[in-house]
């Protein structure tokens, strides 16, 4: 990282700080005003322009003031920043939302609150990635009678995710060559489970879909009706996705800042964040990066994001792992925002231990 001056330091935090509030560029005499009372306006210009030379400002009009460079906000975040902490009655909000619908099992419903609450708070974008439960290890599955012909199967992963579903496997396949089933028997059914276990425990929820074909496939004439239901349902029985993989909230708070009167930049971010796969791809490149990551403006790969900053923080349930966060301008409240995302993760990986997702 290039090295500043103390003096350069100084101007350059305190002029973001002003840019940041006031959303103006930023003259010599508002920052001798503000904050550097004791240096003359003379004495700030030049060192302003010293700024602009190094490529951390940039001066939109001749006349007017200066705005920070992408280069230059992230010098402020990963040098000059001082982080601000949340209140107790921001923490207690967070709190309470979550708390409530956890504990009643409302696991899409919290989501969505999760993300509006961070929009609230913020008055930028609220996003919540839901937990990648393709990457989930089997630990166990379970195979219980319900009738003569309905089995109830229990998938367990090791981050403590259960999710339960009824088969039918009196029914043709192509397994059984389309002939009237025999029913299994109780003992038949366990020698199935215990196969089923050796088979694919230890593997990914991922693994297992695209592999089971050739896992089970030789061993389906010992039950052609239940491993031929495994087989051809694969997809059905070891999805654990949220039927909302993704939680955004907070669209009319981006509208409402200065930096998208411009409407054809407005659109552009609306018709990407419209694409939900295009949201979650850009979430994914942030996987396995701990702490708070902050991207910022040119930074971002698509060229939609290019006058906006990403901040993400990564909640963990069990081995499992989803993406809070937010976006905006570039010119953003950092200090406080990387606090809050900070303490949404960690309440998050504190209430999904105590109230598991099922």
């Amino acid at each position: 990282m290039e090295t500043l001056s103390q003096r350069e330091r100084d101007v350059l935090q305190s002029l973001i700080q002003i840019h940041i509030a006031m959303a103006v560029p930023v003259s010599s005499q508002a920052i001798c005003r503000r904050h550097l009372s004791e240096v003359s306006p003379a004495t700030v210009r030049n060192t302003m322009m010293d700024l602009e030379k190094k490529g951390f400002l940039h001066q939109p009009h001749t006349s007017a003031g200066r705005e920070p460079t992408d280069k230059g906000y992230r010098h402020y975040v990963d040098s000059l920043m001082k982080r601000e902490a949340l209140t107790s009655e921001e923490k207690q909000l967070l709190r309470d939302k979550f708390h409530s619908h956890l504990k009643n099992r409302d696991t899409e419903y919290v989501f969505n609150e999760i993300s509006r609450t961070i929009a609230q708070l913020s008055h930028q974008l609220g996003i919540v990635l839901f937990p990648r439960f393709e990457e989930g290890i089997l630990q166990k599955l379970e195979l219980v009678p319900l009738d003569r012909k309905r089995v109830l199967v229990i998938i367990t992963v090791t981050s403590g995710l259960i999710k339960t579903i009824t088969v039918e496997i009196n029914r043709p396949s192509k397994f059984s060559n389309g002939k009237r089933k025999i029913l299994i028997s109780r003992k038949k059914l366990k020698e199935a489970c215990q196969l089923l276990n050796e088979r694919l425990s230890g593997l990914s929820i991922k693994e297992i879909r695209q592999s089971i074909q050739q896992r089970l496939g030789y061993s389906s004439q010992k039950a052609p009706e239940l491993f031929g239901f495994f087989i051809e349902e694969a997809n059905r029985i070891f999805r654990f996705n949220s039927p909302r993989e993704l939680f955004l909230e907070g669209r009319t708070n981006i509208m409402l800042q200065p930096e998208f009167e411009d409407h054809h930049r407005l659109a552009q971010l609306m018709e990407f964040l419209d694409k939900q796969e295009s949201v979650i791809s850009l979430l994914n490149r942030q996987a396995g990066k701990q702490g708070v990551v902050v991207t910022i403006g040119s930074e971002n790969a698509l060229s939609q994001m290019r006058t906006c900053s990403l901040v993400t923080s990564t909640y963990n349930i069990g081995d499992l792992w989803g993406t809070v966060g937010m976006i905006g301008p570039t010119r953003m409240r950092y200090s406080k925002y990387i606090s809050l995302l900070e303490y949404t993760a960690k309440l998050m990986n504190e209430l999904l231990s105590e109230y598991p997702l099922a």
